[in-house]
């Protein structure tokens, strides 16, 4: 800096600027407005001595200078070649060389710039600079000797930080001459962030003459990162692939996977793959990442870190049916029956959307009721549930509907005598009958098994009620085995017809001298045989216990009127032919009139043919019910 003495003279000394910088050009000017002989003069010393005038005639100079004139003023300069550093200080002042009036005196000021800056990492000063994420580290910059003091700036990659430096005190060795260090120090804390950045320092103490530090590459060494691992929702059956994004310096030695609910599950490696993933994969997985640290001041370490995340598998709805009978087995007219549709599992399980197919029923979500079961409910139901995965596949269920047997295809009849009378009725039950029996209303002890009521050769005293009876047993699902038995009343009327061919035969076989005595006798048996008939269709009548007789095994006692009746028409046959119709007549005679038998207690009742195939016997208690063609005894 210069000091100019503020007096009143005839010579003003000034400066290029206020102070001089080593390296640079610094000038001297001393003005005067007399033509005389100048000196300038630093301290005491002669400096030069020139005439200022035109001629500027250099008297005496210092050969480290250079000199000029110009218009009355003489300029010294002092090259930036020169070590302008041995001047710091320094008085200057110019005058006339034979004494009188002096200049202004100048004090020098010289400014010597920096030249260096060093960085260094304290205590292991290498490139890159390895710190631990979260650690402390030192850095230090120092300038060489300068004055004045130099402005240490920090910087991260562009980034001044240098509020997180504290600037330390300069340092002036002896014989410095205000010359001194300046240095500053830093202290970072290591953040992963900040990995790969470079630090350094900048030094200036001569405006725009800055200068800058080599970088520092900070190497952060820290723990695996595992970047978020989302959730994952997937489909079942398809392929799970994770690839993690994993940050940590330095890489990772080691990555594995685990299962937070089966701890026998590990993966290793950086991807997760699951081919064909099924719903027992959803669970809360981890991936785990680890590698090794070692820095010069911290111990070597393992270092993990782990990232929890879940897959959920995503799954159509399994469906069953309830009840779990099969077949779910109801009876006819049995109320409030419900069949449910049932979600055994879903994923996702809201939003699920049923779907019935039935013969009938009333439908609501995920069940089908029936308020009263019909013969009509009976089939196939089936039922399925989506959700936004899929649809399930179908549950089934067989409902049988049991009933009791329901008869019809039953009439009265009306049947001649001598005909086989078969009655078949029609029978609808579910299941099937295991029992069907028949009745007469007149005889209690009359009972037929079997679907078909047969007689053969029916007689007139057959006319009755009969009564079919059917019986089977149901057996709902979960309720007790029930029988059902159906019956249906017919009437049938057996009617008599009269064989006139027969009575015309016997009549021609007398003979016509005879006409007399034959249409006498032919008058008196039929009066006899109407007579026995009505005797016999009223014992019929008033019996309980016989069906149809004829005993095959006894020779029919024939009454005296028979015999009688019998022997006068024998008599009257005079030849072979007329026997044979003799014979044909009283036998058809016998066959529609002839006297029915009854024990009370052990009848017998046949009327079949004898034929070993044709015979049907049906057993009930001691009584025995036979229908076969009805015999001629032979007369004794």
């Amino acid at each position: 800096m210069c000091f100019i003495d503020v007096l009143f003279v005839a010579f003003v000394l000034t400066t290029s600027s206020e102070r001089a910088t080593v390296g640079l050009d610094f000038n001297f000017t001393c003005n005067s407005t007399d033509n005389t002989i100048v000196s300038i003069i630093r301290n005491s010393t002669y400096e030069c001595i020139i005439s200022n005038d035109d001629t500027c005639t250099l008297h005496f100079h210092n050969p480290d200078y250079n000199y000029t004139c110009y218009n009355n003023s003489i300029i010294l300069t002092i090259p930036g070649t020169y070590d302008i550093d041995i001047l710091h200080k320094s008085f200057w002042k110019c005058g006339s060389l034979f004494g009188g009036s002096m200049s202004n005196t100048v004090l020098l000021n010289v400014f010597v710039p920096i030249t260096k800056i060093n960085l260094t990492a304290i205590p292991y000063d290498k490139n890159p600079v390895e710190v631990l994420s979260g650690s402390s580290q030192h850095f230090s910059c120092t300038t060489d000797a300068g004055r004045p003091p130099s402005k240490i700036q920090w910087y991260m990659s562009s980034a001044n930080i240098t509020n997180a430096a504290t600037a330390q005190p300069d340092t002036c060795h002896p014989g410095c001459n205000e010359k001194v260090i300046s240095s500053s120090v830093l202290q970072y804390i290591g953040d992963i962030n900040d990995n790969g950045k470079t630090i350094y320092c900048t030094a200036e103490n001569v405006e725009e003459q800055s200068i800058r530090s080599l970088d520092r590459r900070i190497d952060i060494l820290y723990p695996p990162v595992i970047i978020d691992i989302p959730d994952y929702n997937i489909t079942e059956g398809s392929i799970l692939h994770i690839n993690p994004t994993i940050d940590a310096n330095p890489q990772p030695i080691s990555v594995w996977w685990t299962r937070e609910n089966d701890t026998s599950f590990k993966y290793s490696g950086m991807n997760l793959t699951i081919n064909n993933i099924q719903r027992e994969s959803s669970d809360y997985y981890k991936c785990n990442a680890m590698n090794t640290i070692t820095t010069p001041n911290h111990p070597t370490q393992n270092k993990t870190t782990e990232e929890l995340f879940k897959v959920n598998v995503l799954y159509p709805p399994s469906v069953y049916m309830e009840p779990s009978y099969s077949p779910f087995i109801v009876q006819e007219d049995q109320q409030n029956i419900r069949l449910s549709c049932v979600v055994a599992t879903a994923n996702p399980k809201d939003a699920i959307m049923y779907q019935w197919t039935y013969p009938a029923g009333t439908v609501r979500d995920g069940d089908l009721t029936i308020t009263t079961v019909s013969k009509s409910h009976y089939g196939l139901y089936s039922c399925n549930a989506s959700n936004s995965v899929g649809t399930s596949t179908t549950a089934k269920k067989q409902v049988d509907v049991h009933y009791g047997p329901v008869i019809s295809r039953l009439q009265d009849h009306n049947i001649e005598a001598g005909k086989t009378l078969t009655v078949t009725p029609s029978v609808d039950a579910n299941p099937p009958s295991t029992t069907i029996w028949w009745t007469r209303q007149n005889n209690i002890s009359f009972i037929y098994y079997g679907l078909n009521l047969t007689i053969i050769n029916i007689h007139q005293r057959d006319s009755d009620n009969y009564t079919c009876y059917v019986m089977n047993t149901v057996t709902p699902s979960g309720l007790s085995a029930q029988n059902k038995t159906s019956k249906t009343v017919l009437n049938i009327n057996v009617q008599k017809i009269l064989n006139e061919e027969t009575v015309n035969g016997a009549a021609i076989g007398v003979g016509t001298g005879f006409a007399i005595i034959t249409l006498t006798l032919g008058v008196t048996s039929l009066f006899v045989f109407l007579y026995r008939k009505r005797r016999m269709t009223k014992r019929r009548e008033n019996s309980n216990s016989k069906v149809y007789e004829s005993g095959l095994d006894k020779p029919r006692q024939m009454s005296e009127t028979d015999k009688h009746l019998y022997n006068e028409l024998q008599d009257q046959k005079s030849d072979a032919k007329q026997q044979h119709k003799s014979s044909e007549r009283i036998s058809n005679t016998y066959e529609e009139f002839g006297e029915v038998k009854s024990n009370t207690n052990d009848n017998i009742y046949e009327n079949m043919k004898i034929s070993t195939n044709d015979i049907q016997i049906h057993h009930k208690d001691t009584n025995l019910y036979v229908n076969m063609e009805l015999k001629p005894s032979s007369k004794s």
